[in-house]
């Protein structure tokens, strides 16, 4: 997008915050700053029941091909729909790596994993894996070359001109799974156009989707409710040893942010010197993978400070920058964050959280006020190193009856995620 035309479009949407009707608002937004009205809508949907009827034909003789689209490897949450769908007879699934894509990012790539580690990071694995990003030319590449039949999109944002919606959907059913444990009241999550142009999107449970559809400003009609991928390692038999690790994990929303979850500057460097004093303690840091970009634009460190920040983190504790945390999850023995995902993630395990709290932030919806209800919340420092003692050094967990019980009754590890998304994808195009 030219200078120009992208501070135009930035004009225009301030100047629509003036219209005071919120829907209205949200209709001039979506038509005159995204480009994006209800002819379009139509448009999308005849492209579904025309694709169904396409792929109804194929599976009589060949596998319906899958895509998920990836620019982020931390964020990957699919791992166990594709083991399913590698497994089974009626699927041929393929990780398409790509860029993130948005103006804003450009400063500050170098903090993002590049598009030749992601591929890495899926091959190492030995997935099926393929550019959808030329790294020579640095373009996009059209996903109808791989012709898929269905396309998994990682993220709602960020998304290429020629890999969105409205170009995907003339050759694939498009799907969504967050790539995080929903448990916030943001209209980002539910509310924009990439929500309501998706084939299907799936929800944790009635909880979640009930709240969507009950607060959003148009109708939500393909959601379906299966549970998160990501709760399916916790289904796993396989004894894995605690090594009674301490996750740390800050989020990066550092107002001004709709979410303003961040609290690292009033405990970041505290939790980091408290690790160092207690090496009978094994810590591992887990930062969100915005955090150093957030923290240099946002003026909390200098990128020289936040690189030695990491750097010292790496010295004494495990690094995790990558999807690959669930076993350190079940290897541990308390998290500290202020992530909201983190928070979902993380309740299965049974362990205490501590809750970095940020008085600004935004609400949690029904689900996560009932888990973080389970959890120490801490508003300050002071907080901070009287819960922490007691939690470490007194080996004191009062609220740990309370965690299970309400995990009993949410009742969100049963069975297999992945096998439902694939039952209702079956269903739905047969």
């Amino acid at each position: 997008m030219s200078k120009s035309k992208s501070l135009w479009k930035r004009v225009l949407s301030c100047l629509i915050l003036f219209v005071p009707d919120k829907k209205v608002r949200r209709d001039l937004r979506n038509r005159y700053v995204y480009g994006f009205d209800d002819t379009q809508l139509d448009v999308i949907n005849n492209n579904y029941k025309k694709n169904i009827e396409r792929i109804r034909a194929k599976i009589k003789t060949d596998k319906i091909k899958v895509g998920f689209l990836v620019s982020e490897n931390q964020k990957w949450n699919c791992q166990s729909v594709y083991e399913k769908m590698m497994a089974s007879e009626d699927f041929e699934p393929i990780i398409l790596i790509t860029k993130v894509y948005s103006d804003k990012h450009e400063d500050f790539g170098k903090f993002y994993t590049s598009v030749s580690e992601n591929y890495e990071y899926f091959k190492s694995k030995g997935m099926n894996v393929e550019y959808a990003y030329d790294i020579e030319t640095k373009e996009y590449i059209g996903l109808d070359k791989f012709n898929i039949d269905i396309l998994f999109y990682q993220q709602p944002w960020a998304i290429a001109p020629n890999q969105n919606i409205s170009v995907t959907s003339e050759f694939a059913l498009t799907c969504y799974v967050p790539y995080f444990v929903a448990i916030t009241d943001s209209s980002i999550h539910y509310d924009q156009i990439f929500h309501r142009t998706l084939w299907q999107q799936y929800s944790i449970n009635e909880l979640v989707c009930n709240e969507y559809k009950r607060k959003s400003k148009y109708p939500l009609n393909n959601y379906q409710v299966v549970g998160h991928p990501k709760f399916d390692t916790y289904l796993s038999n396989e004894d894995i040893e605690n090594e009674g690790y301490i996750i740390y994990a800050p989020h990066h929303s550092f107002a001004p942010s709709h979410l303003n979850f961040a609290t690292f500057q009033w405990n970041g460097k505290y939790i980091l010197e408290y690790a160092k004093e207690h090496p009978e303690f094994k810590f591992v840091f887990k930062p969100h993978p915005q955090l150093k970009t957030r923290m240099i634009k946002r003026k909390i460190m200098s990128e020289k400070e936040v690189d030695n920040y990491f750097e010292e983190w790496k010295k004494i504790a495990v690094f995790c920058n990558d999807a690959d945390y669930y076993d350190l999850f079940k290897k541990s023995r308390l998290m500290i964050t202020d992530c909201s995902s983190f928070l979902g993630e993380y309740f299965p395990t049974k362990n205490p959280v501590i809750n970095l709290k940020n008085k600004n932030s935004i609400k949690f919806n029904p689900f996560g006020q009932a888990i973080t209800d389970c959890y120490y919340k801490v508003y300050d420092l002071k907080t901070l190193k009287s819960t922490m003692k007691m939690l470490l050094e007194d080996n004191l967990d009062p609220m740990k009856e309370q965690r299970l019980a309400r995990l009993k009754e949410l009742d969100i590890v049963n069975t297999s995620t992945a096998e439902r998304i694939l039952n209702v994808i079956k269903e739905s195009i047969s």
